[in-house]
């Protein structure tokens, strides 16, 4: 499980009162609320802490499980190379009307390397589909009735107008991933 915070800071106040773990943050494996332990933090191979991690811990008293619980900056999507907010801006530039390249060259910022990462980020947020579907169900949101460029693919056709109905709700990307309370992709 994991979740997402807007910042490093918020993130370390959260882990530093474990306390208020104990009022709104249950294990989902033992559902015991005051075993939480703070258990260092995540890091990306530069060296850039990503994330932390918190312990349900089994040891000095406490009766928890073992398991631990990922909480992850906003802008970071684990096991991703790019962030949130590169995959985001391709998101939006297809939604202006861009090719799938050149939306992937405006957001990665340059265009030295293959656009073929840019369809596996396509397919990967289509494997996303029915889960971005549910949430916004959960939501009550309709999705946009509109018709993007008529020459996109039938999978673009598919995956755009939720995409840009998630667009809508969430309007403060940072948001997106915390209120998903899931990795976008």
């Amino acid at each position: 499980m994991q979740r997402f915070f807007s910042s490093l800071f918020e993130l370390d106040v959260f882990t530093q009162s474990l306390d208020s773990l104990n009022s709104n943050q249950t294990c989902q494996h033992c559902a015991c609320s005051n075993s939480w332990v703070s258990h260092g933090f995540i890091y990306r191979q530069s060296g850039l802490k990503v994330g932390k991690r918190i312990l349900c811990a089994n040891r000095y008293g406490k009766s928890g499980c073992g398991r631990t619980l990922a909480l992850y900056l906003a802008d970071v999507i684990p096991n991703r190379r790019y962030s949130f907010s590169v995959i985001w801006a391709f998101v939006l530039s297809l939604l202006q009307g861009s090719t799938v390249e050149l939306a992937y060259y405006s957001a990665i910022g340059h265009c030295h390397f293959s656009h073929r990462q840019a369809y596996r980020w396509l397919s990967v947020l289509y494997a996303q589909l029915g889960f971005f579907r549910s949430c916004l169900a959960r939501f009550n949101l309709r999705f946009f009735e509109c018709n993007f460029v008529h020459f996109r693919s039938a999978r673009l056709a598919v995956l755009l107008p939720t995409l840009a109905t998630l667009a809508q709700r969430f309007t403060n990307i940072s948001s997106i991933q915390a209120g998903l309370n899931h990795r976008f992709c």
